[in-house]
């Protein structure tokens, strides 16, 4: 068994006293707290995502509806045919995302068609072109309920368009609605910097981000792996990647009206700043803690030593035959009475000490007494003990005989 002293002892004790709890708490802060905290930062990126999956919708319905309104307003025959020009002009005027307004007729043809006041002179050249072979067209008249078309490039604005068809009469109505403004509606959003936010169709094309670039190089998204498996699942999805040489943590909800995506990204010490701060918050008061508990138990241990060490050395004079006066007092009522016990052991010793010191002394005069020669010893042969006759016949103090044997002499 290993010996150690109490100083000693009660240094690892109290270290472990201290660290027990400190590794505890870390462990407790590290895979409870921390987790919280990074699903909370994710949380906040679904949100925002969803609010602007909730906004572009609206951006987009807007227009959506004056398109609508156009196609119930032809439908139900509340305008003259002589004056359907005028109205689509003025519809179009007071929609400040729609490039055109197209009706088609019963073999889907263009039958009227509104310009920006720029382009006017196109609607001669493109009255009577047949639109039966574009999607929303066909979709129309497939399900005769309203549809939404891809985003591609427009011939008329240059800039990214969707386009929106619905039933109107015996024909399509078609609106092209840009998709130019989206890029600063997202600057609008996300003013803060922080986030970097792509409106992805479902082939994973960039049809608006906040700078535009990549708008307008038309960039794919899907070679990053959130990308390809929020078009694969539709559901919402968050992960980590590498984007443009950056650690990034990204977010991917779909938009269900036209089955896009919003990707909401930022850099992970952007994303996890407040996890990251909470966590150093917390690990700086857990290792404060550390150091004072450290501290105060190491203070605490060494204190204690101290009085027992006092005892010791009290009990070291009592053994020397010094008179140490009484035991060494304390604050503590187990350290008193473990002193006044040791100082009942010792009046006791001492007090049986005296006893065989007079025994001794006894014995050794009635020796002293007898005339003739007298010793005795032990059973290794070696004297105990003489009288004065056995030093004055040996011719020896007792002190030279006593511990020797016959032959020693």
């Amino acid at each position: 068994m290993k010996i150690r002293s109490l100083r000693q002892l009660l240094a690892i004790r109290s270290a472990w006293i201290a660290v027990a709890p400190f590794i505890f708490s870390a462990l407790l802060g590290w895979f409870w707290l921390r987790p919280q905290i990074i699903d909370d930062a994710e949380e906040h990126q679904r949100q925002l995502a969803g609010v602007i999956s909730a906004r572009t919708e609206d951006y987009l319905l807007a227009s959506s509806r004056s398109i609508s309104g156009a196609a119930a307003v032809f439908s139900k025959k509340l305008i003259h045919s002589d004056e359907l020009q005028e109205y689509l002009d003025t519809v179009l005027a007071s929609a400040m995302n729609l490039t055109s307004i197209t009706f088609t007729n019963a073999q889907d043809r263009i039958s009227a068609l509104a310009l920006p006041p720029e382009k006017t002179l196109l609607r001669e050249e493109m009255l009577g072109i047949d639109l039966s072979l574009t999607s929303s067209v066909r979709q129309v008249r497939v399900s005769g309920r309203p549809a939404w078309s891809n985003a591609y490039l427009s011939p008329l604005g240059g800039g990214l368009a969707v386009a929106y068809a619905t039933p109107a009469a015996e024909g399509v109505a078609l609106g092209e609605i840009s998709l130019v403004q989206l890029n600063s509606f997202l600057r609008k959003i996300a003013t803060d910097g922080k986030y970097a936010v792509f409106i992805i169709d479902r082939r994973g094309q960039v049809i608006a981000d906040q700078e535009g670039r990549f708008t307008a190089r038309q960039y794919n998204l899907t070679n990053l792996d959130i990308v390809r498996e929020g078009l694969a699942s539709g559901k919402p999805v968050t992960r980590s990647f590498s984007f443009s040489g950056m650690k990034v943590v990204g977010c991917m909800v779909r938009a269900p009206l036209l089955d896009w995506n919003i990707l909401v990204v930022s850099p992970v010490e952007q994303a996890y700043r407040s996890a990251l701060t909470t966590t150093g918050i917390f690990a700086t008061a857990l290792l404060m803690a550390l150091f004072l508990a450290s501290g105060l138990s190491l203070f605490m241990s060494h204190s204690l030593a101290r009085r027992f060490e006092k005892l010791v050395s009290h009990a070291g004079r009592l053994e020397a035959g010094e008179d140490a006066g009484e035991w060494p007092k304390a604050p503590f009522r187990e350290f008193n009475l473990l002193g006044e016990a040791l100082q009942t052991m010792a009046n006791t010793l001492r007090e049986r000490e005296n006893r065989l010191s007079a025994q001794l002394r006894f014995l050794q005069q009635l020796l002293d007494s007898i005339p003739i020669p007298v010793y005795y010893k032990d059973v290794s042969g070696r004297y105990l003990g003489c009288n004065a006759a056995f030093e004055e016949f040996i011719a020896m103090p007792r002190i030279d005989i006593v511990g020797k044997a016959v032959y020693d002499l």
